[in-house]
């Protein structure tokens, strides 16, 4: 965790196969454990020139399916990186964690997802990203907002359907305001959840001052938005974050699907660092090991996180 020299770590996705359960046997890693505003931690982290890594759906690998408790587990275990899952809603009103409305793809159960109760739901096996079978149940949403509880900043994604409010309200009753970034696409979704609590902190697209002037209009102000800046085909640097940067509102960018299929047929990771270089604060990935690696080997994150958690426990006294 501490070298600071660029090394290249292919191997981790492409070559021989190493997945998050490995790292359940490492050293003990740091953790994100915001004290006062999940947004203001990012951008502390950001301020000493470190870009963070974003695992999508949780960081699922070989026996780790996607949205699973125990995937969130192995993630974290490998690195202090967000964890991005995804929310649905039962038969019987309970949220839960799913990427799809249907179980098909993700489970060993069929259908919509909204026509199971919570009891339903227990009978049912998660199956990793290769069809295989595991131990591991859907988890509902308030288990994984106990277990985030210091130990990882969890963005939520309400999928379409999902009452935004009531999201918002489990974030509260599972005191989790200040470790939970709530995923919002527009200032609907944002003015649905700041009526709940107004601290809550959001991780939302913005494309321009416009946007954040809207924001800031119905209560929500910079220091408690991530940026949500899309999903990059090639290295660039957004227009907007430039503005994002005046406002130190951290900048988050999509790396999968197109630039990792690159960095997957090239085995080479230094798009990440490209990306990082061009100023992005963090980084979503499919393949976050071998992002969190590639990057920490160029910038001390522990040194950051250190930094920033002498600044909370100011903060809070």
């Amino acid at each position: 965790m501490k070298n600071t020299c660029f090394r290249l770590f292919p191997y981790f996705v492409f070559g021989m196969g190493l997945t998050p359960a490995s790292a359940l046997h490492a050293k003990e890693v740091p953790a994100l454990n915001p004290k006062t505003s999940a947004a203001q931690y990012i951008s502390c982290i950001d301020s000493q020139n470190v870009t963070l890594v974003s695992a999508h759906r949780g960081g699922p690998a070989k026996g780790f399916p996607e949205n699973a408790l125990e995937t969130l587990q192995a993630t974290i275990a490998h690195g202090p990186m967000l964890l991005e899952v995804d929310v649905r809603e039962t038969a019987d009103g309970n949220l839960v964690l799913l990427h799809d409305n249907s179980l098909d793809r993700t489970s060993t159960g069929t259908g919509d997802i909204a026509s199971y109760t919570l009891e339903e739901l227990k009978e049912i096996r998660l199956l990793d990203n290769e069809g295989n079978e595991t131990d591991f149940a859907i988890p509902t949403l308030k288990s994984v907002l106990d277990w985030g509880d210091e130990r990882a900043i969890i963005q939520l994604d309400v999928k379409r359907g999902i009452d935004y409010a009531k999201v918002a309200q489990a974030v509260v009753d599972a005191d989790a305001v200040d470790s939970v970034l709530l995923i919002a696409y527009g200032i609907e979704e944002a003015a649905q959840a700041i009526t709940v609590n107004q601290d809550l902190n959001f991780a939302i697209t913005i494309k321009n001052e416009e946007d954040i002037n809207a924001l800031e209009s119905i209560g929500i102000p910079a220091h408690q938005i991530v940026a949500r800046t899309g999903v990059l085909r090639q290295i660039e640097k957004p227009d907007v974050w430039s503005i994002l940067d005046e406002k130190n509102i951290p900048a988050a960018i999509g790396a999968m699907w197109h630039m990792e299929n690159v960095i997957k047929t090239s085995n080479d990771p230094k798009p990440y660092l490209d990306l990082a270089k061009a100023g992005a604060d963090i980084i979503a990935a499919d393949y976050e090991q071998l992002a969190f690696d590639t990057l920490n080997s160029a910038k001390d994150l522990d040194k950051a996180i250190e930094v920033c958690d002498r600044n909370e426990m100011k903060n809070t006294h």
